[in-house]
């Protein structure tokens, strides 16, 4: 009888792995509002905000900030969107009904972009030779050559390049601003589903369990940096499963490699399009990822050999712009450079240049042109009152408080100045001696800076409301993060009037304040107080538990108001610290460099 081995056991299957087992990147999300902010800056520096329909560079019709008017379907042929669902786009309260005009100029664009032209003149095409032969040439060129397609659709949609003027709108409307935003926003969850059903799928084949997911993604993925960086990539139309896969295996560098390097095939010959992608890819993967410098020793030396690899050497020598130092976060988008521009310029108004600066170094020139100018006879108390008595301090500076001396016949005699009066105008200084403009410029660059995370508009608001609340007396510039002559001109003033230190105090005490603000509104304000309390000092945490337990945005302005400045510094880069790190108070997640 034969000998039975007893069969081996089957070894049973590994238990799914414990989520605490798992390692992805656990970025901090935003709150929504923030996220939103965030993704229309981010699309508004990459994709611009015209106010008509143009032809991005691949030739596509677009509408706003990238809004594609035509679709390129599974065939590889582009398709307009509906006509009605274009109307809507534009207009969602009266939707836009085009001319057959602008329908024509449409469909040929876009039948250019498919290698097509229009029809010949048949009668022509078939009785004259010459005709025929030169029309088939050009046909079998536009349908071989992907460049003069798209040149061919940007003759007919003029792309965004040059100065920008009426004749280059052959459509009958313009979009605002706020309308391209709002047309994003519709059109944004759309590519993030895209990037969640990839994550999801790259979660699966990893062996986790649908609440694992639901779990991660609603913990730390929905409206991160990260959310963000692979939605951009969607919306520009690069899918990522491979950098989805790295988030969940917790591999930075692979991520950053991903974005950075991979995302940006030969797919057009038009080397000025991959540049501009280039640059665009580099912001995705600073957000996906933040700069390298940051991260552990262990992923910083993958990085490096995922760097010295011989095609991404390659990639950095084509697109050296891409790769240039960022020496201040948002100075090469354009409203960071017109602020700046308009910061370090001198006020545009002869008599506020002219009140910016000490009446003691005024000219006889100067102070009449102050008398002369709208401020020294305003209706507005505060202006005038300002103007007359600096044009007083002006006078009694250079012939003294002695009164008016009458000559025999009661007539008043000419003052003798006691003091030279200046002959040539001086430039304006700050109370502390610096020159206005270049001071006003180095605050602006402050809150430049400030805007590498939640928006330009956003750090510009906080200035304005810094000025408002803590700058002192003066005249009230609007909070609406736009950086125009009044901001401009509020700015110089306390400059002048009490230096760079007291500017950049009044930011700072704004900056704090939508700190300690966003923890109270999200409910988090007690993750907050110990760090404000070790930040600014001994004697103020049982401040800090009456303002927690009254949740009144008034009493967060008084206490950051009785802080001192050297306090409200600390406080403010302690608690963005602490933000960042994981304090959840998301609105206001990143500490600004060098703030």
């Amino acid at each position: 009888m034969p000998i039975r081995f007893p069969l081996p056991r089957k070894k049973p299957s590994p238990p799914a792995e414990a989520p605490s087992k798992r390692h992805p990147l656990e970025p901090t999300p935003l709150d929504a509002n923030a996220y939103a902010k965030k993704a229309w800056t981010h699309i508004k520096e990459h994709e611009g905000i015209p106010n008509r329909i143009y032809s991005d560079p691949k030739g596509i019709p677009t509408l706003g900030a990238g809004y594609a008017l035509a679709v390129r379907g599974h065939d590889g042929k582009y398709r307009l969107r509906p006509w009605d669902e274009i109307g809507r786009a534009i207009n969602p309260s009266k939707p836009y009904a085009f001319t057959e005009a602008e329908k024509q100029r449409l469909e040929e664009a876009v039948g250019y972009l498919n290698g097509e032209v229009p029809e010949p003149d048949q009668g022509r095409y078939e009785k004259e030779k010459k005709y025929k032969e030169k029309y088939d040439k050009y046909k079998s060129i536009i349908k071989h050559n992907t460049d003069k397609q798209r040149q061919k659709a940007q003759s007919l949609i003029p792309p965004l390049r040059g100065k920008e003027n009426p004749e280059k709108n052959h459509f009958g409307f313009t979009i605002s601003e706020g309308r391209a935003q709002d047309l994003l926003a519709e059109i944004w969850p759309s590519y993030r589903a895209t990037v969640l059903r990839e994550l999801r799928r790259q979660a699966r084949a990893r062996g986790w369990t649908k609440a694992e997911i639901d779990a991660y993604i609603e913990k730390y993925f929905r409206n991160s940096d990260l959310d963000l960086a692979l939605t951009s990539l969607q919306y520009n139309g690069v899918s990522s499963p491979n950098a989805s896969g790295a988030v969940l295996d917790g591999d930075l560098a692979r991520v950053r490699e991903e974005i950075l390097y991979l995302s940006n095939g030969k797919t057009d010959d038009n080397e000025a399009v991959r540049g501009g992608l280039a640059k665009r890819r580099r912001a995705e993967a600073d957000l996906a990822t933040d700069a390298p410098e940051g991260w552990s020793d262990t992923a910083k030396e993958a990085w490096k050999r995922i760097e010295d690899k011989p095609g991404n050497k390659a990639y950095r020598e084509d697109f050296p712009d891409a790769f240039a130092p960022k020496p201040i976060g948002w100075n090469v988008s354009p409203d960071a450079h017109r602020a700046l521009t308009l910061a370090r310029s001198r006020t545009a108004d002869p008599t506020q240049a002219i009140l910016l600066k000490s009446p003691a170094a005024w000219t006889e020139d100067e102070v009449r042109t102050v008398m002369r100018g709208d401020d020294y006879w305003s209706h507005d108390r505060f202006a005038r009152d300002r103007a007359q008595a600096r044009v007083g301090a002006w006078f009694r500076h250079h012939y003294g408080d002695d009164r008016l001396r009458l000559d025999s016949s009661g007539r008043p005699l000419r003052p003798t100045p006691i003091r030279a009066i200046p002959e040539t105008p001086a430039p304006a200084r700050t109370a502390d001696g610096s020159d206005l403009d270049e001071a006003a410029e180095a605050v602006v660059a402050q809150v430049v800076r400030s805007a590498q995370d939640e928006g330009l508009g956003e750090a510009i608001r906080k200035l304005q409301i810094g000025m408002n609340r803590f700058g002192g007396a003066g005249r009230t510039v609007a909070e609406d993060g736009d950086y125009g002559p009044e901001t401009d001109l509020r700015l110089k003033e306390i400059l002048a009037a009490d230096g760079i230190g007291a500017a950049e105090t009044a930011y700072h005490r704004a900056t704090l304040l939508d700190l300690l603000d966003g923890a109270l509104q999200s409910g988090t304000i007690d993750t907050v107080l110990p760090v404000t309390a070790d930040a600014a000092g001994t004697g103020i945490a049982a401040e800090l538990a009456k303002l927690a337990s009254r949740l009144r945005p008034d009493g967060t302005e008084a206490f950051v108001r009785d802080l001192s400045d050297a306090q409200v510094g600390a406080a403010t880069v302690h608690v963005r610290a602490h933000i960042r790190n994981g304090g959840k108070v998301s609105a206001y997640d990143r500490a600004a460099p060098g703030m």
